[in-house]
């Protein structure tokens, strides 16, 4: 239901502005979204095997760095 809301939402948001800067916001906001909920479960999950955490934290560098990309569209 929330993905449904969330798609709809974006939708929403693209078809008032669809310039590159809007893009770009929506596609930052994800990754801050995703950032904060791979850090969260790795905190609940401090015990987590260490392959595991190496890939949560190998995806939110990887986040770090679009969002760092994505700035030069805002």
């Amino acid at each position: 239901m929330a993905a449904t809301l969330s798609w709809f939402t974006t939708g929403i948001k693209l078809t008032m502005d669809s310039s590159n800067s809007q893009v770009a916001k929506l596609l930052m906001d994800g990754c801050n979204m995703g950032i904060q909920t791979l850090g969260e479960t790795a905190n609940r999950y401090g015990n987590a095997d260490r392959k595991a955490s190496a890939l949560t934290q190998k995806i939110i560098r990887t986040e770090e760095e679009l969002m760092k990309k994505l700035q030069e569209y805002l």
